[in-house]
């Protein structure tokens, strides 16, 4: 019984010598590694996005096969093909968004609840279809290798009742499929 308890403290020790033994991220200093994104499903589960990665400042990042030039100009259309209207670009850092974009029920002809997750009413009805939802959307483009672009978009909302109670807003979480929407737009308006 001895012998088999020192075996497996023996065996748990070189696990965690192994697990810490592996080399560091080769990112940059400061700069956190990438994870995977995960979206939860309607059965309480997750799943994971292929091809995406997330980072610290909540952006998330999707690579497409389009040199960064025909991306640039590719990605003010794919925002007006979501109705959002641009209010700010920066062509120096490939970077355009809208921090105050006010929505009710539907982006474009879809649910807001098919993008962001509000919570949910007594009456079981997503608070992103019933809720005034004021969204901040922003996408920054990089060259990546072989004539491609990473594009991170980052998304935050909140959502207020409609209702004339007095009531403070309520943090949104995005689901991952408008920054998937966005990326394959510019993929799609980009590619001859």
């Amino acid at each position: 019984m001895r012998r088999r308890i020192m075996v497996v403290v023996a065996a748990a020790a070189l696990l965690v010598g192994c697990a810490s033994s592996h080399p560091k991220s080769a990112d940059t200093p400061g700069t956190p590694a990438p994870k995977s994104i995960y979206v939860r499903t309607p059965g309480g589960g997750s799943v994971a996005i292929a091809g995406v990665t997330g980072t610290s400042n909540g952006a998330t990042a999707i690579t497409i096969p389009v040199p960064l030039d025909r991306s640039w100009k590719a990605l003010s259309a794919a925002y007006g093909n979501l109705g959002i209207t641009v209010a700010a670009a920066d062509p120096a850092s490939h970077t355009l968004g809208n921090h105050q974009v006010e929505l009710r029920r539907k982006l474009k002809s879809e649910r807001l609840s098919s993008f962001l997750d509000c919570g949910t009413g007594l009456d079981g009805y997503p608070h992103a279809d019933e809720y005034a939802v004021t969204l901040d959307v922003t996408t920054q483009l990089t060259a990546g290798d072989d004539d491609s672009t990473t594009v991170r978009t980052r998304v935050l909302a909140t959502a207020t009742p409609v209702s004339g109670l007095a009531s403070d807003p309520v943090q949104c979480t995005s689901n991952g499929r408008l920054e998937q929407r966005i990326a394959k737009l510019v993929q799609a308006d980009a590619t001859p």
